[in-house]
């Protein structure tokens, strides 16, 4: 191109120069060469190129063209015959070592073999001359996966100072800073990477990704501002931000049209609602959970169900959140986190007999969180022996705080009474709580009363109190709900709890004006209280005649929620007309709350009324195991089931 272009102009000047310089339209004139015919440019400029090759060394040329030739040949064999082109591409290497095709072609076909070292060589040979952003990046891909993080700094250094704008570089290297701890020079790459059109997007994401895995603040762009606009990675890593800051976006996402979802756009959804469980539309939710369940979506369905399983746990919506991860686990590896979330669940709920099967579930998941609160719900259970056998597992853990926590529950689980007096406070009111059984109620007021702090005290009398309401002893529930006046508590939590559990007692005994009181006090039923509110909203009607809003809410509660044991008892009261109906409501909830006093109770004389008799006695036998022998009797009695059992 050179030789021969420069002897071009040298012709044109030749013969046509002086035309040019008279200002004549060169355009009509006919050629005809005056000073140098056209086969001399033919020539000189023959002659000027192959100067230029033996000047620059012919065989460099030559090979050029070789290499060229046999990359050609292994891309043409590459899908079909890679032996054939991995052939061709090392003879085209061997032509020019830094021919970045080869090189990289090669680097691909080894790392297909696994043969690292190779990889690595090949692709370091790709960047020898001319390296440009891909071939430095495919290099760096090489240290990534290694775990070299020196050298994948290093060499995306060496491409920064190659292409100092080059927003991908700079990207990368925040990841590469993100990676090694760095969350300063992290933060400075990917700002950098912003001001790339073609990185802004990808940069947005991982500076907000950097910031919500660390916990850092945003110091250069609004949280808000950008769950609201951009791309669907931004806003879904916005939403992870806020997520990690505690903040609640005023924010709204819209579904794909076409309702199919890619990683980012699922992520944006999963965040989305994990950041508006609070106040989350549920018919949006129900939506998301359609689009999740779409074939097509089945790659992302976990990551969406999991957060809608919180939203709808905290919209009361308790039987959906269980089915969800329920699903979740059944379609995932993933088990153990999921095991341990529907234990926390249960665990709330009151249910620690259903915990301890989840609990026990993630542990064999090797779930590390699930076994601190396994050996609670075991404890809470009754289940001494087992429990201490799960806090000595605990003490063996090097976390200290764990360590002495384990240690003391230990000394509270196996101690004799007569240790009583040497317990820390916590410690007293544990014994008092896991040690005493529940039909010794002198022995429980007597010791609990020695412990002086009256926070501690209160935890004690309400825990056990509620304990005597899930097992339908209401009068002993009320007794010791009495203990809690004239107390001085200092944890404002503690308060709301007991006011909560107030309303619960004064329902249990149709005291609705008493209720109605407490509400306008000013409680408030917000997240995870919906089925508190519907429920003492259902009990109000009711007493008041208004039998369309109480069968609305009963209905509610019976579809929603089977582990609130009133709530299912009362539904099925509510519908004592229809006795199918009842009957279902009770059944159904006794599929998975099966050791409920409170609706076995219920079930039993439904379910002979109806001639399930062989249903009736196997809950009958399952009350017997829950009951002590004076509550058993007196429920026998009452109900006439004289002789329906063995004795």
């Amino acid at each position: 191109h050179i030789g021969y272009g420069m002897m071009f102009l040298v012709y044109i000047a030749s013969n046509f120069l002086g035309m040019f310089e008279k200002n004549l339209p060169v355009a009509k004139v006919l050629y005809k060469p005056t000073f140098m015919p056209y086969f001399s440019y033919r020539f000189a400029g023959l002659i000027f190129t192959l100067a230029f090759v033996f000047y620059n060394n012919w065989t460099t040329h030559l090979n050029h063209f070789s290499s060229g030739y046999y990359t050609a040949l292994g891309d043409l064999y590459f899908a079909e015959n890679p032996i054939h082109s991995l052939t061709y591409f090392k003879r085209a290497h061997v032509y020019s070592p830094y021919n970045q095709h080869a090189a990289t072609a090669l680097a691909v076909l080894e790392r297909a073999g696994d043969n690292y070292q190779k990889e690595k060589r090949y692709s370091l040979d790709a960047n020898q001359f001319q390296a440009t952003e891909f071939t430095i990046l495919n290099t760096d891909n090489i240290y990534v996966v290694s775990g070299d993080a020196y050298q994948d700094i290093q060499i995306l250094r060496k491409g920064k100072t190659l292409h100092p704008a080059s927003g991908v570089i700079k990207n990368n290297l925040g990841i590469a800073f993100s990676r090694s701890g760095n969350v300063d020079s992290a933060k400075y790459y990917f700002a950098e990477a912003k001001k790339d059109r073609r990185t802004r997007n990808s940069a947005a994401m991982n500076l907000l990704g950097l910031l919500a895995r660390t916990g850092t603040t945003n110091d250069q762009d609004s949280v808000g501002d950008l769950a609201q606009s951009g791309s669907s990675s931004v806003r879904s890593n916005a939403f992870a931000l806020a997520n990690r800051q505690g903040k609640v976006l005023n924010a709204h996402i819209e579904l794909p049209k076409d309702s199919l979802l890619n990683l980012f756009s699922a992520s944006l959804i999963a965040n989305y609602l994990t950041n508006q469980t609070n106040k989350i539309d549920t018919a949006f939710l129900s939506t998301c959970i359609q689009v999740a369940r779409k074939k097509e979506n089945f790659p992302f369905r976990h990551t969406i169900l999991q957060s809608a399983s919180k939203a709808c746990y905290a919209a009361g919506q308790v039987n959906r959140a269980f089915t969800l991860l329920q699903e979740v686990i059944f379609s995932t590896e993933n088990q153990g986190p999921n095991s341990y979330a529907l234990g926390l669940m249960a665990m709330d709920q009151g249910k620690s007999n259903l915990a301890i099967n989840y609990f026990l579930n993630a542990l064999n998941y090797k779930s590390s969180p699930a076994a601190l609160a396994n050996a609670v719900s075991l404890a809470e259970e009754g289940k001494v022996n087992e429990a201490i056998v799960a806090w000595d597992t605990i003490s063996q853990r090097k976390d200290t705080t764990l360590h002495s926590l384990a240690e003391s529950m230990k000394r509270v689980l196996a101690a004799p009474p007569s240790w009583f007096g040497n317990f820390s406070e916590r410690e007293k009111m544990y014994y008092a709580l896991y040690r005493i059984p529940l039909q010794d109620t002198v022995l429980f007021n007597n010791l609990i009363t020695k412990i002086k702090d009256e926070d501690l005290r209160a935890k004690a009398y309400l825990n056990r109190s509620r304990k005597y309401f899930d097992a339908d002893e209401l009068v002993l529930a009320l007794l010791q709900f009495k203990h809690l006046q004239g107390l001085h508590l200092k944890d404002t939590e503690l308060f709301a709890e007991i006011k909560y559990f107030e309303l619960h007692l004064l329902a249990a005994q149709r005291r609705v004006s008493e209720i109605e009181a407490i509400i306008q006090q000013g409680i408030i039923f917000g997240p995870y209280r919906e089925t508190d509110r519907v429920f003492f909203e259902a009990v109000q009607a009711e007493a008041k005649g208004q039998t369309e809003t109480a069968a609305k809410n009963y209905l509610w509660l019976a579809q929603n929620n089977w582990l609130f044991d009133e709530g299912i008892v009362a539904a099925a009261g509510f519908f004592k007309s229809d006795i199918q109906k009842s009957y279902r409501i009770l059944a159904e909830a006794l599929q998975v709350n099966p050791q409920s006093v409170k609706i076995l109770k219920a079930y039993v004389p439904l379910a002979l009324t109806r001639g399930f008799d062989q249903y009736a006695v196997g809950a009958l036998e399952t009350l017997r195991r829950l009951l002590d022998r004076d509550a058993y009797a007196r429920y026998i009695q009452e109900n006439q089931l004289d002789g329906l059992l063995p004795q």
